[in-house]
């Protein structure tokens, strides 16, 4: 799936693309990557698939193995300023 998500994004000249959801309200992530309603997921989380290289999952500590069924680098994150902080480090540049 990566792979061919990859070949989308260099054809379109796009950078990345970043998957995000919080409590189920996503469901087009949720679906494109394989979590169920019973996951009942209650922090955010984000995976972040770029042009080229591996992705990034950003997770709660809480839910720390929310995305671990993916492929990927894991970084967690526990306060909001936390999150604030990876998603900067994580996007800069795109």
């Amino acid at each position: 799936m990566i792979q061919k998500i990859q070949e989308v994004l260099l054809k379109e000249g796009i950078e990345g693309w970043l998957l995000y959801d919080f409590r189920g309200n996503n469901e087009h992530a949720s679906a494109l990557l394989h979590i169920t309603q019973e996951a009942h997921l209650t922090r955010r989380f984000f995976y972040f698939i770029p042009q080229k290289g591996v992705p990034i999952k950003l997770v709660h500590q809480i839910e720390s193995t929310a995305l671990d069924h993916l492929e990927g680098e894991k970084r967690t994150y526990f306060k909001w300023e936390d999150l604030k902080k990876e998603l900067k480090t994580l996007l800069k540049g795109k």
